[in-house]
């Protein structure tokens, strides 16, 4: 976990943090800490990327362990939620990076208008009324409960006035979409990942294969259990 490279390797590490954090919580053993302390310091080695790179806050896929201009607002989720987690059962010198690093992921994303640029696009996701505005409200909010800084309590409201993931998720629309295909007799099977398509054939009418869907849903799930306990 000290060295992690490619794509996903921020959720990984983000994931892995929460599973020994709560270990801990239930086993407060040598080696709970231990797996615990190598996940945080995957998760500072790619953050140092970042600050060496002159954009503190900044997360990059480490591809081959060195700095890329990739990343996901997925990602980050996953790293607020490891961190966080750790925290309760860190040592003090982790609590403070946790604390730093979490306020550098909001000032960062604030700074450049919640806009990415991936692969040649520009995306402004800030807008996003779904999962990612509930990524973005969590990402603030733990920056405020750390901090106490208004500015980030500033930022939680302004994307809470536009949330429509409290009322509905992307599961939702794909109710609505097979409900609608059946009341015109036109039921169909769908794969929405854009991998498996050898599982396409094996789809009955009504059936739908989830990826990004199904992630998406578990980014409002963790995203709106921090968020109800801290605020």
């Amino acid at each position: 976990w000290e060295y992690l490279h490619g794509e996903n390797s921020i959720t990984h590490a983000g994931i892995y943090l929460a599973s020994q954090a709560y270990r801990m919580q239930v086993e407060d053993t040598p080696d709970a800490r231990a797996q615990a302390g190598k996940a945080f310091h995957s998760l500072e080695l790619v953050y140092e990327m970042g600050v060496k790179s002159g954009k503190p806050g900044w997360l990059c896929k480490p591809y081959g362990f060195r700095p890329s201009e990739q990343t996901s607002p997925d990602q980050y989720l996953d790293a607020c939620w490891g961190m966080y987690a750790y925290h309760a059962v860190a040592p003090a010198a982790h609590r403070r990076k946790i604390a730093e690093m979490i306020a550098a992921f909001a000032d960062y994303w604030r700074s450049v208008n919640y806009t990415l640029n991936y692969f040649g696009n520009r995306w402004n996701f800030g807008a996003h009324g779904g999962y990612g505005n509930a990524k973005l409200v969590l990402v603030n909010a733990l920056a405020h409960h750390f901090t106490g800084q208004q500015v980030y309590l500033d930022e939680v409201r302004k994307f809470l006035d536009r949330a429509d993931w409290m009322t509905g998720s992307s599961v939702t629309g794909w109710r609505w979409r097979l409900e609608q295909e059946q009341r015109e007799g036109k039921l169909q099977a769908h794969n929405e990942t854009p991998i498996g398509g050898w599982a396409t054939p094996l789809l009955k009418p009504g059936e739908v294969l989830f990826w990004e869907t199904a992630i998406h849903c578990k980014y409002v799930a963790v995203a709106a259990e921090i968020l109800q306990e801290t605020h």
